[in-house]
């Protein structure tokens, strides 16, 4: 069986997993049931991630293990896409949320009110992903995640009062020091590591450890 590709979706890669075992219980006789039998595809389709997840582990156990380095062949790259769109409609909701200002800065007390609710969900949005990936370490794509929440934190509103802009701060923080998990888990090589210290530039955020890290200033 060919590798997936790193478009599949969660149910998709775990259905090859599970379609192997499948392919070799075929040949054992078993009895027919009355009627019609769903298809394999269509029951992993509406299983749960949690639920797919017990089931793999539980295949892998039955075989005594002899089935992990062949699941872990089958797993594509994690798909960050809708990780990114759902971070991106909580960005859309934080600039929904400012208040419209004929006069003055409209990074006021008042306007933070407003924009402060919708901002935190952006913020533990932000730091959720990408501790996930680090506990998975899934390296590259917490690398990947890390460049792109990065930006999305550099993007955030700078506020009047100092006080107000330490959420932006933290989140910058946190994300950093995933950064630097990312950089020493995966493989990179110069010019990788080039690209990278090259997007890091692009971003106002200070982030010095991270492109220390990189070779940088």
């Amino acid at each position: 069986m060919h590798a997936p590709t790193s478009g599949l979706s969660t149910w998709a890669w775990f259905a090859q997993i599970v379609l192997i075992q499948h392919e070799e219980a075929a040949a054992i006789p078993f009895r027919k049931r009355a009627g019609p039998q769903p298809k394999l595809t269509d029951l992993l389709k509406s299983a749960s991630k949690e639920q797919l997840v017990s089931l793999v582990v539980h295949l892998n156990d039955d075989a005594g293990g002899e089935l992990e380095g062949r699941i872990a062949a089958l797993l594509p790259p994690p798909d960050l896409s809708g990780v990114k769109a759902s971070i991106q409609e909580l960005e859309r909701k934080v600039d929904k949320a400012f208040p419209h200002a004929k006069w003055g800065t409209n990074r006021d007390n008042y306007a933070y009110k407003r924009v402060g609710p919708p901002l935190r969900d952006l913020k533990a949005a932000l730091l959720e992903h990408g501790r996930l990936l680090a506990e998975c370490k899934r390296f590259g794509a917490l690398l990947e995640y890390c460049l792109f929440a990065l930006g999305v934190t550099d993007d955030m509103p700078h506020w009047d009062a100092d006080a107000h802009n330490k959420p932006k701060q933290q989140t910058a923080k946190a994300l950093e020091g995933l950064l630097l998990k990312a950089l020493k888990g995966a493989a990179l090589t110069a010019d990788q590591r080039a690209d990278v210290l090259e997007q890091l530039g692009r971003l106002e955020l200070p982030l010095q450890a991270a492109r220390a890290a990189l070779g940088g200033t």
